[in-house]
């Protein structure tokens, strides 16, 4: 054994020098250089959940600086070809183009679209975050997310329904932990379930939401929270969650910047001119 040590950048537990993982948490040791860095970035709480909080939010602002801003799409609805231009679903366009699947996650249709869902991911996703962790977070959030919309693009297909939003993920969150307590033989499991199930049924005859994403989410959701929490020796296969949960967060960005490339959007900003001009012809001819 060499001779040395260093401290966890996670728990600041003293390890020797050639131990892979940490004594005490078991967390993969970064290479020296890297474990400064690491360890400030450990110290930010709840960074996975904060990161795709704000990642909705940023394209948001960027969908409604595109549509015009406060006088297009923040109290009066987003365009439908603004939010495909990033990522928004229509249709079966998820499986012609299946990056929007996961682009769609992050677009919202307006004002109260947004504010309601971030602020469940904010509080669904500190609970999940504190229990799993930050990669665990991530992964959580794009296959429920995807998995949400898979479902909705089978239920509503052919119809042309425009589609997006974080829900489905949010409904994913809800999913893992009630997996876990599903998983630990809680015995409030039950009760938890049903009232999760009702609030979807009461929020889709409310708001008119897409309850196919919510459940698909929710039952995507139970099954990572259940091999979540049956992990026997979690720190083992820490790495390669880690890389999976960059990965993740890489192609969430490029799935936002593919859809900029699609005709779709093109064609239906078109149309919507198209029908603009002729509600200004009509107008005019009333007024003559």
């Amino acid at each position: 054994m060499t001779l040395g040590g260093r401290n966890c950048p996670y728990c600041r537990y003293y390890t020797a020098v050639d131990e892979p993982h940490c004594g005490r948490c078991g967390r993969w040791l970064p290479p020296g250089p890297l474990a400064a860095l690491v360890h400030e970035a450990s110290r930010v709480q709840h960074p996975a959940t904060k990161a795709l909080c704000a990642l909705s939010i940023v394209v948001f602002a960027l969908q409604l600086a595109v549509a015009g801003g406060l006088g297009g799409g923040l109290f009066t609805g987003m365009p439908v070809w603004v939010a495909a231009r990033f990522g928004g679903l229509l249709g079966d366009d998820g499986l012609t183009e299946p990056y929007r699947l996961l682009a769609a996650c992050f677009v919202h249709y307006g004002v109260l679209h947004i504010v309601f869902n971030v602020m469940a991911l904010a509080d669904l996703g500190r609970a999940l975050e504190t229990r799993f962790g930050p990669a665990r977070t991530v992964l959580a959030y794009v296959i429920t997310g995807v998995f949400g919309f898979l479902v909705s693009t089978w239920w509503y297909a052919p119809a042309l329904v425009p589609t997006a939003g974080a829900s489905g993920a949010a409904f994913g969150f809800v999913g893992v932990l009630l997996g876990d307590r599903l998983a630990r033989r809680d015995p409030g499991f039950r009760q938890a379930l049903v009232r999760t199930v009702l609030y979807s049924v009461v929020w889709y005859f409310v708001l008119r939401t897409n309850q196919a994403a919510h459940l698909g989410g929710l039952a995507a959701g139970m099954g990572l929270g259940v091999l979540f929490a049956k992990e026997s020796r979690p720190w083992r296969i820490a790495r390669a969650v880690n890389i999976a949960a960059g990965v993740c967060l890489a192609l969430c960005v490029v799935s936002l910047v593919l859809p900029h490339f699609s005709p779709e959007w093109r064609v239906l900003r078109s149309l919507e001119e198209q029908r603009r001009a002729r509600r200004g012809h009509a107008a005019s001819a009333l007024d003559e």
